[in-house]
């Protein structure tokens, strides 16, 4: 049985209570990216018999005013995969909006071995209008994929076949994490590195294909190795910006020094600097009704805020609570104005498919939130 217990579709956001049974014993969820009726990518997320929920968010990302591509995460619980992924649009589709579908609130889905659920749809609006239908009915008629232009998908598959219950580490085993100063010295073996020379290092697995391991340095830099696996010789090992991932060099080639010096100065003197919230520490700040930083900024010796560049009179924090939602949310908004409401901010926070909904970067930007019942 398949529940939609909160959000409503139009936010982008979805949570399922889930519980198998004795016939269905697990599955697969895949997010799909659909582009001229046929699947271009497809990531999988693993659920044993004991996964009890599903989280699901798509997010717009934008760059120089315009929706580059969806930011998607995927959460079950310690029993099940997770899934933090990026589906940049098709270059030639020139994005104006999106239709957003997923199942109604409190509405139950009953299941069984090799069903097919499709339990959110996210179609896309190239100028010539989108069409609007349930999820039951892509479900049902498949053949709307392969007359869609663009569209993306996440379908759950279940099986008879139990997973047992062993839980799905992401993070690797080692402590150590990996600095500039170890790339700097790997980058001299050249096309002589291999998987092996990183393996004390922390790091995410991750990839559809390909096997892809992504070690984070700092909150500036990242490291991506990725191939057929282990056994093979990787076939990029990328030094790449952690904002900004097309900006990247692969360290066999050298230039590593150079490339440090031109990206890492990422601020100057300073009151205050605000990192992004590591990943693992996320469910424990939302837990404790913390802020969870979402880009980096930082204020400086005159009072004023700095992101990505841009300069901020004011660093607000504008409350709420959206449609049905349990808990209020406090999000942190760096503005050249304080003339900013909830209902402004919520929508430009990547929930809107309206596209004059989002902040030009030059006047505001969100940075943070938090949730938290009212009191």
């Amino acid at each position: 049985m398949l529940t939609n217990s909160e959000n409503l579709a139009d936010t982008n956001k979805l949570t399922y209570d889930i519980q198998l049974g004795k016939q269905t014993m697990s599955g697969q969820i895949y997010a799909e990216q659909w582009i001229d009726g046929t699947c271009v990518q497809s990531e999988p997320v693993v659920m044993t018999q004991y996964v009890d929920s599903i989280e699901i968010s798509m997010t717009e990302r934008r760059k120089d005013f315009a929706s580059v591509g969806t930011d998607i995460q995927i959460e079950t619980n310690q029993y099940g995969g997770s899934l933090l992924t990026y589906f940049a649009h098709p270059e030639n589709l020139n994005i104006t909006g999106w239709a957003f579908e997923g199942h109604e609130l409190d509405e139950k889905i009953k299941f069984s071995p090799t069903k097919e659920v499709i339990l959110a749809a996210k179609v896309f609006d190239n100028g010539s209008g989108v069409s609007v239908f349930s999820c039951e009915t892509l479900a049902k008629e498949p053949e709307r994929l392969k007359n869609a232009a663009y569209m993306i998908v996440i379908r759950a598959v279940f099986s008879a076949d139990p997973l047992g219950a062993t839980i799905q580490e992401e993070v690797s085993s080692p402590a150590e994490v990996l600095s500039l100063n170890d790339v700097i010295i790997l980058s001299q073996k050249g096309y002589d590195l291999t998987w092996s020379d990183f393996e004390n290092y922390d790091y995410i697995e991750t990839g559809s294909g390909l096997y892809i391991r992504v070690y984070k340095i700092n909150e500036l830099f990242e490291l991506w190795i990725g191939g057929a696996g282990p056994d093979s010789d990787p076939m990029y090992i990328y030094l790449a910006l952690a904002d900004n991932l097309d900006t990247k060099i692969d360290i066999r080639d050298g230039g590593v020094t150079e490339f440090i010096s031109e990206y890492g100065n990422a601020y100057p003197a300073h009151k205050s600097l605000y990192e992004p919230t590591p990943i693992d520490q996320i469910d424990t700040k939302y837990d404790n009704e913390e802020f969870v930083i979402t880009k980096l900024h930082y204020e400086t010796l005159d009072g004023e805020c700095v992101s990505d560049g841009y300069t901020y009179k004011y660093r607000l924090e504008i409350t709420g609570r959206m449609n049905n939602d349990a808990k209020n949310t406090t999000y942190i908004v760096l503005s050249n104005t304080e003339d900013i409401t909830f209902n402004q901010t919520w929508k430009a926070s990547g929930l809107s498919s309206n596209m004059a909904d989002y902040f030009d970067p030059a006047d505001a930007v969100i940075v943070g939130h938090k949730l938290f019942l009212y009191k």
